[in-house]
């Protein structure tokens, strides 16, 4: 199976029980199209793992939707990037769709769910009905009583009805006690559940990405990233993830300025390599490198072609894991812009440059349809095996206070 999942990628979210929030922890790169090795990747890894990351982190966890276990409207972000990589192989979208859905299938059939405990609350609230109304028979006979002193017969009955409510309260009570001991039990096994679906589903779309064609390519001597790389992509996505604040924050409309557009193009380079290469010799020693190293590992060159498919691929996972960016009317200032970089780094001339912006401008658009058409949510998959929410959950204990 062409991405068979790696041991070597590990994911493990936790929950922070203070704010109800997943946390994630990743280790490991796993295996690529170019098998154990790495390569140089033409769309910085750390905004893979940073796209994985916004799209669960957000997640907040409440009593209800642990019961129901759909981490709803959140968990749309992770269906959204999910379906943005699942186009980026061209044809085969299905087998990330295929792979991912079993974890949430096995999710959706381990999970305790809310209609479990339905009758269980109902039986209790009718229960706690019935009480609040012996209580009440209970007054009324005592001014009866009250009126009758002399009753005996009266003070019997009230005796007798005033034992049997004390012992029924006692067992309403520890009934009660013991449903909130194991629901609290099976709440903490559907935030186990939630934290190893979301881990297997991280590890399965980073070795998906891995094995895409044209995402990392064999080191060419003299062309790694340049500096201190693993600086330079924190310091990028730091930058991005407070320009999208901001925008979230200050701008109602969620536009960039001027300035804005040029401060996420200049970002979004910094998360970017593919460098043009000099001389043929450089391509042909590499070419030859690459083909001894894997047989599914596709060489560099200088292909326009080629250039245009990571430009926008790398722009279409961005806006994928900035999504406020993403969706911003100034989206096409942006990829014009990182275009514009990109045609200069490569010195290519003004006509072709703009032929070329224009050309990943168009697959950006593409790859945006094909994500809406080919979502996650659409599939059978999804609404066969995904099932929505079942309602809120009340509070079964109706005894007056």
């Amino acid at each position: 199976m062409r991405n068979e999942p790696s041991k070597q990628i590990v994911a493990k979210f936790r929950i922070d029980h203070k704010d109800r929030e997943f946390k994630l922890a990743l280790k490991g790169r796993g295996t690529s199209v170019l098998g154990s090795a790495q390569g140089d990747h033409v769309t910085a890894y750390g905004l893979i793992e940073r796209g994985i990351k916004r799209a669960v982190e957000g997640i907040i966890i409440n009593d209800n939707d642990a019961m129901t276990v759909d981490p709803r409207p959140q968990r749309s972000r992770l269906y959204d990037f999910l379906s943005a990589i699942s186009i980026l192989d061209g044809n085969d979208r299905n087998e990330l769709y295929s792979q991912v859905t079993p974890f949430l299938q096995s999710y959706n059939s381990q999970r305790f769910k809310l209609t479990e405990i339905r009758k269980m609350e109902q039986d209790l609230k009718s229960e706690g009905n019935n009480l609040n109304s012996m209580e009440a028979q209970l007054a009324e006979l005592e001014g009866i009583v009250q009126k009758n002193p002399k009753n005996s017969k009266l003070k019997n009955i009230q005796t007798e009805l005033s034992n049997q409510l004390v012992k029924q309260i006692e067992s309403y009570s520890l009934r009660l006690n013991r449903f909130e001991e194991d629901k609290d039990r099976k709440l903490q096994r559907n935030y186990y559940l939630i934290c190893t679906t979301l881990s297997d589903i991280a590890e399965v779309i980073l070795t998906f990405y891995n094995h895409i064609p044209k995402t990392t390519f064999l080191r060419i001597p003299g062309y790694a990233p340049e500096g201190n790389e693993g600086t330079r992509v924190q310091n990028a996505l730091n930058n991005l993830s407070k320009i999208e604040k901001d925008l979230e924050e200050y701008s109602p409309n969620h536009s960039l300025t001027q300035h804005g557009v040029g401060l996420v193009a200049d970002n979004l380079w910094q998360l970017f390599h593919y460098p043009k290469i000099k001389g043929s010799g450089a391509l042909l020693e590499h070419a030859e490198a690459t083909r001894k190293l894997s047989r599914r590992a596709i060489a560099r060159t200088n292909d326009l072609d080629d250039l245009i498919l990571v430009a926008s691929r790398h722009l279409h996972i961005a806006f994928a894991a900035f999504p406020l960016i993403g969706s911003c009317g100034e989206r096409e200032l942006v990829a014009k812009q990182f275009t514009t970089t990109l045609t200069d780094s490569w010195k290519i001339n003004k006509n072709i440059s703009i032929k070329l912006s224009n050309k990943v401008t168009n697959e950006l658009k593409d790859l945006s349809n094909k994500m809406s058409s080919n979502h996650y949510t659409s599939t059978r998959e999804h609404n066969d095996h995904c099932s929505s929410a079942e309602g809120k959950r009340s509070a079964p204990n109706s005894r007056k206070k």
